[in-house]
């Protein structure tokens, strides 16, 4: 029980090693709204996305006041916590499945079933103020694949319920649940009879999340509640493309040469060649297609993620070696954890910059404002903004990712900023097309300028470059 435990807290330890820099106090754009609205009307917003548990969540933090400025804490600890719990289980439930020796070995799997999770693609998660609950679906999953391998009707209902749980905290996280019901099976992939039993589980459990979203599609529909709904499928291919911000695609595709080259290699090396290779194309498929069914929403891509270390749990899972080619694969799942931690590391500072540039902002334009008033003895009630002829979506100093997006170019996350870090809550709309091409017309700029401001009367003009 003690060595548990302490395995536990090691896990737990390195999951805030890894993301400890979101603890600071910054604010996603997300977040900016939820400011500006409070926790209550935020909680409703999530009960209309039919996420039910961010829902209660936000209703307690409203209950217990809990500063805003603590939201990015309270968050990523929560998100290190629950992962550290699904860390911890999976490693056992594979260990009894591989019959591993060795503590090397041990040590080998526990780091790869660790960079799973904890991989640049993370960063979507940690960067929200309801990530947590994403973990926590994640975890629901979990707990439902454990079920439907136990091949009985009790359980399949007890797995309905955790899908449901995992469902009405984020949805899109179901993807997770085909994968770990492989991961968990792959040594048994190796017959007809097994591959058709495994098969039959992955299915039962998609009918299961089919059975699931009817269920709460129709409980949001009896509380007369808009269940929104959910882009299954690819709407725009670039959203799939820019999760490459988050990491450096060269290192990652050079790591997933080499671990397919490894796989290549022991395909042929051992037995059972058309079932290996059967698995390894399921697996690869199932990572890929639901990547894309889920690529347009970044919080779901922490799959795709994962891909380079399902690799290296697919070596270790279906192939015999000598210790020598264990050590050379796991040099390169020792680099492969190096580059998370670094490209973690990295997001998280230029998210914190990022806030760090959006309140500089706002607060250029206060300023202008207040001395204005103070200048004319008038008062702005209004700011209009209009966008010029070239906005940079994304931040000079980052990656194009979601921890580096320009609040001055998302409308609905402005109208939420202006009113909190201004001196006044001023109304915050967009400019007139007249009023645009009198004051503005064909003008750019490249970074903030007082040009940028016009002030008439109790208006002010912003124009975003």
């Amino acid at each position: 029980m003690k060595k548990k435990v302490t395995l536990f807290l090691l896990i737990f330890s390195t999951c805030i090693i890894f993301s400890y820099p979101f603890f600071a106090n910054s604010h996603s754009l997300e977040s900016y709204c939820t400011i500006y609205n409070g926790f209550k009307q935020t909680a409703l917003s999530f009960l209309q996305n039919g996420e039910v548990l961010n829902y209660l969540f936000f209703n307690l933090f409203n209950f217990f006041k809990l500063p805003y400025d603590s939201l990015s804490f309270v968050s990523a600890f929560l998100t290190d916590l629950i992962l550290a719990i699904v860390i911890y289980k999976l490693y056992f439930k594979l260990q009894d499945k591989l019959s591993l020796k060795g503590n090397f070995k041990k040590l080998m799997l526990i780091i790869s079933i660790f960079l799973i999770f904890y991989n640049p693609f993370i960063t979507e998660i940690l960067l929200i103020d309801q990530g947590f609950t994403i973990a926590l679906g994640i975890l629901f999953i979990l707990l439902a694949t454990f079920k439907l391998m136990n091949d009985n009707f009790k359980d399949y209902l007890w797995s309905l319920v955790f899908i449901l749980l995992a469902i009405l905290s984020y949805k899109e996280i179901i993807c997770f649940l085909p994968v770990f019901l492989l991961l968990i099976n792959l040594k048994e992939f190796n017959s007809k009879d097994n591959v058709l039993e495994i098969l039959k589980k992955i299915i039962i459990g998609l009918l299961l999340c089919i059975l699931s979203l009817i269920i709460v599609k129709l409980a949001f529909i009896l509380m007369k509640l808009d269940f929104a709904k959910s882009n299954y499928l690819i709407g725009d291919f670039n959203s799939i493309i820019n999760l490459f911000g988050y990491t450096n695609i060269k290192y990652f595709y050079l790591i997933v040469i080499v671990l397919l080259g490894c796989i290549i290699y022991q395909i042929v090396k051992n037995d059972n060649k058309s079932y290996n290779i059967f698995s390894f194309i399921f697996l690869t498929l199932l990572v890929f297609v639901l990547t894309i069914f889920v690529g347009t929403n970044g919080k779901s891509s922490l799959i795709f993620g994962a891909f380079p270390s399902l690799l290296y749990l697919f070596i270790i899972s279906k192939f015999n070696f000598d210790y020598k080619f264990l050590y050379v694969i796991s040099i390169v799942l020792v680099l492969l954890g190096f580059l998370n931690a670094y490209y973690i590391h990295q997001n998280a500072m230029i998210n914190f910059k990022r806030y760090k540039e959006d309140i500089k902002y706002i607060k250029n334009i206060d300023e202008r404002i207040t001395s204005y008033e103070k200048k004319t003895k008038k008062k702005i009630n209004k700011v209009y903004f209009a966008k010029d002829t070239s906005v940079n979506y994304y931040y000079y100093f980052g990656n194009p990712n979601g921890s580096n997006i320009r609040l001055v170019t998302t409308d609905w996350a402005m109208k939420c900023a202006v009113p909190v870090y201004t001196t006044k809550k001023y109304e915050y709309n967009k400019m007139s097309k007249n009023d645009y091409n009198k004051y503005f017309k064909n003008k750019n700029y490249d970074k903030f300028d007082k040009n940028e401001l016009k002030v008439v009367g109790d208006k002010l003009y912003v124009l975003i470059y």
